[in-house]
């Protein structure tokens, strides 16, 4: 049996053939002449080039109202103030995500409350949702997890049957489709991310999206007028908290630009994940991520998921095996599961009542996707997770 790189063998990618890097990102041309109207103009009129972002995005995922925010965090901190959250509510949110589909609901003094999830897709539905909801239940925060997304019809259907409105957390998925609607519009606002690493990049910024005036309103109350209204002959008030969210012309212009891109982008993302997903479902023991019917997925992550009872070591391992074998970043990922990874919440000493969270991180390893792989680099993605679950693969 070939000997693995992590205890000194060759790596199947080696040196001499690194995988693409998803850094430098690809920026498209029209960015240099917007960013140039943007610095002609001295940066007047405030929010110019913003608001041409946002008609320019709302449009492409045919929704009425799109408000540009600083970022991922920021936008599902603005949803849930423009739903009037406050201390006490309860918000049921995924118990495997990020910090920032977490961090709005803290700030506001709400009450997470954490679904567990599929550990098949990574994703919640409506079957785990509905066991979270009481009386206190004020909004549903669903994440699409690797940019796949969730089996909405279900999850909408519950929530309007409850009266509770839904945010999407869309920072993997941007223009992703379910049953040909867009990611970010089946629920009552989407929230998207343009940080670096994103697929759609600024560097930094999010977006609020959403179908409902009212909503748009108090969302721009809340994140660019800081809680503000105005006074005829007197000027501004305030009557709720706000905060300086505000997006900036300059990364405006940059998100312009790659708009113009970011479908062709997606469409490479899917069609390499698509082929590695094909060729790691022949690996005896290994299993690639369930998608919901109708859903796309836009592989911000690629995941893999091993029948760890198939395999004589454990899940840091593999990942580690995997990283050394050329699939750089390759990890497993204990800390996207929210009930180990914030020591303050009363949550954290309930790992038992996440038993599909805790079967997820136990046997997924994922490494960031990016649109530049070629077929070759598939193929040697491919080699080396065939060879690392050959080398740990318990004999019958």
């Amino acid at each position: 049996m070939e000997q693995l790189a992590l205890y000194g063998g060759q790596p199947v990618i080696g040196t001499d053939r690194s995988l693409p890097n998803l850094f430098p990102r690809d920026i498209a041309p029209k960015a240099y002449d917007f960013v140039k109207e943007v610095l002609d103009s001295g940066f007047h009129p405030i929010r110019g080039m913003a608001e041409r972002f946002e008609h320019k995005f709302a449009k492409m995922n045919n929704a009425r109202y799109a408000l540009s925010v600083s970022n991922c965090t920021s936008a599902i901190h603005t949803a849930l103030a423009a739903l009037e959250v406050g201390s006490g509510d309860e918000i049921v949110v995924t118990s495997i995500s990020d910090y920032g589909s977490l961090a709005g609901v803290l700030a506001l003094n709400a009450v997470p409350v954490f679904s567990d999830i599929d550990p098949d897709t990574g994703n919640v539905n409506a079957e785990l949702i509905a066991k979270c909801i009481t009386s206190k239940t004020k909004a549903i925060i669903v994440v699409h997890w690797h940019g796949s997304i969730c089996d909405m019809d279900p999850i909408v259907s519950l929530a309007k049957d409850n009266g509770i409105p839904v945010i999407e957390d869309c920072c993997q998925c941007p223009f992703g489709e379910y049953k040909g609607k867009k990611a970010g519009t089946m629920g009552d606002i989407g929230c998207f991310s343009f940080d670096a690493e994103k697929h759609l990049s600024t560097e930094h910024g999010g977006m609020v999206l959403t179908n409902n005036k009212e909503l748009y309103d108090k969302a721009f109350k809340f994140a660019i007028s800081r809680g503000a209204y105005e006074v005829p002959g007197y000027g501004r008030k305030y009557d709720v908290i706000g905060l300086n969210y505000r997006y900036g012309d300059l990364e405006a212009a940059v998100g312009m630009a790659q708009l113009d891109t970011i479908e062709q982008q997606n469409a490479r993302r899917v069609a390499s994940a698509d082929r590695l997903m094909d060729k790691i479902a022949t690996i005896d023991g290994v299993i690639p991520i369930s998608i919901a019917p109708g859903s796309s997925c836009l592989f911000w992550i690629f995941p893999v998921i091993f029948q760890m009872e198939r395999f004589n070591t454990d899940i840091r391992t593999i990942g580690e095996a995997l990283s050394t074998e050329g699939i750089t970043g390759c990890s497993h990922l204990p800390y996207y599961f929210f009930v180990d990874a914030c020591d303050y919440l009363e949550q954290s000493c309930e790992r038992e009542r996440y038993p599909g969270a805790l079967k997820y991180i136990s046997r997924t390893v994922r490494w960031v996707w990016n649109d530049k792989y070629t077929e070759e680099d598939v193929d040697l993605m491919y080699k080396a997770i065939k060879k690392v679950a050959d080398y740990f693969r318990a004999s019958e």
